[in-house]
């Protein structure tokens, strides 16, 4: 009797070491997963940030299919006005977080930039410029819409981008000259729609 209780608790222990592994798995998976697209493949959204490609700007494009998108854009940052065309390709798109990698080419126009450090001000003129941006990052979906968190460089074509116009410069002014100007780093982040 034992004998059988003890094969009866490793028998039962057996399936609950099985269930507890596995299903757990399945059920998260479940949870990550995308339900079937129920709206349009057509989008629209804004961002925002250190060195987005559209700035402060708004987008719309179309998900050719689960893993791509194409999108054009137009927004301001301190730069100065922008627009550009872009793609995005994800590599889990069946899965709720996704990361991506994406490539936009945006046109920057030019702006003036006045910067005041201490007494000494320098006023600067951020020259129009052609920005292609290399991103990556990842996508959370939410039912219709679309977060996105992108990290990414701009390879500005017109170099340093900016130009004096007038007051004395500064080491500092320069740099901070520089670092406004078009193309350079990007923290951003993006929210889409389907409709």
């Amino acid at each position: 009797m034992n004998k059988n209780k003890n094969v009866f608790i490793l028998r039962n222990l057996r399936t609950a070491l099985f269930l507890g592994a596995f299903l757990p798995s399945h059920l998260l998976a479940a949870e990550n997963t995308v339900a079937p697209l129920q709206y349009s493949d057509f989008f629209w959204g804004y961002s925002g940030g250190w060195g987005a490609p559209y700035g402060l700007g708004l987008q719309t494009g179309y998900l050719i299919n689960n893993q791509f998108d194409i999108n054009v854009g137009t927004g301001f940052g301190l730069s100065g006005a922008k627009i550009g065309v872009g793609s995005r390709l994800y590599l889990n798109p069946e899965r709720k977080v996704t990361p991506f990698f994406g490539l936009n080419y945006v046109l920057s126009s030019s702006s003036n930039l006045t910067v005041a450090v201490e007494d000494e001000i320098t006023e600067y003129r951020l020259t129009s410029n052609t920005v292609l941006h290399l991103r990556a990052g990842v996508k959370a979906a939410f039912t219709n819409w679309e977060v996105f968190g992108v990290f990414g460089y701009g390879y500005a074509r017109n170099k340093p981008g900016y130009e004096r116009i007038g007051g004395n410069a500064t080491e500092f002014s320069d740099k901070f000259a520089r670092n406004i100007a078009a193309g350079g780093y990007e923290a951003s982040m993006v929210f889409l729609t389907r409709y």
